[in-house]
């Protein structure tokens, strides 16, 4: 198996809190499903507030963390066989109504 970070494109931040309940629900169900599969190692949401490095020289510190729908609002980290049962395990995810979902394989260093 290789391991793979979702990276959640958005926060979510243009949903109701009712959607939002239904949504995490529905996350929890899809969590668990992979969770019983050994394909779901950890997740998490990120908190709004954060700094952004641009180069060498500059910080550039954000109390509502940059452009809500560019902003990266959580990760997932899983395991699959390959890049496709990667996509389609994300494929799958409740988040992408209203997120992004960036598959991205790690490199064996």
């Amino acid at each position: 198996m290789q391991e793979f970070m979702l990276l959640v494109k958005g926060d979510g931040s243009n949903t109701s809190p009712e959607q939002m309940q239904k949504k995490l629900q529905s996350y929890m169900v899809w969590m668990e499903k992979w969770k019983s599969t050994g394909n779901y190692v950890d997740g998490s949401p990120f908190r709004t507030e954060g700094a952004f490095i641009p180069d060498l020289k500059n910080t550039v510190v954000e109390d509502d963390y940059l452009n809500p729908r560019e902003t990266i609002g959580g990760f997932i980290w899983i395991k699959a066989s390959d890049m496709d049962q990667a996509s389609e395990i994300a494929k799958e995810c409740p988040l992408l109504d209203g997120c992004g979902i960036y598959v991205r394989p790690f490199m064996k260093m």
